[in-house]
């Protein structure tokens, strides 16, 4: 998951902490602009097939890259959750029903009718 995170390119890994107080207070201090908090039974929770809940905390004093790593953060919550509900479906695509489709090969403008150049 961390390495997800930091593959974005939004996020760049800084350090790694033992608690969520110790996070917290990083947060608040501005010494990180976000913090990625996986529970210990993360992982073993997903292996069960539960839920599993990270926590992500985001230093709101410098709105943009507040509003970038919580846009980052949801972005991944979505396509994995995507990914979870494709699985159990047995797709492997998603294709919206008022997605535009085009009769080219070139990729569909979102929000539009018409293809991009």
């Amino acid at each position: 998951m961390i390495d997800a995170f930091v593959n974005t390119q939004a996020f760049r890994l800084v350090q790694e902490i033992n608690s969520l107080d110790e996070l917290t207070a990083l947060v608040r201090r501005g010494k990180v602009y976000a913090g990625l908090q996986i529970p210990p039974e993360f992982t073993r929770r997903l292996g069960a097939g539960r839920n599993a809940q990270v926590q992500v905390l985001i230093d709101g004093s410098k709105s943009t890259t507040a509003f970038q790593a919580l846009n980052t953060a949801m972005g991944m919550a979505f396509r994995r959750l995507l990914a979870v509900l494709l699985g159990e479906t047995g797709r492997r695509s998603y294709r919206s029903k008022s997605a535009p489709k085009c009769s080219t090969t070139r990729p569909c403008a979102p929000r539009t009718s018409s293809c991009r150049a």
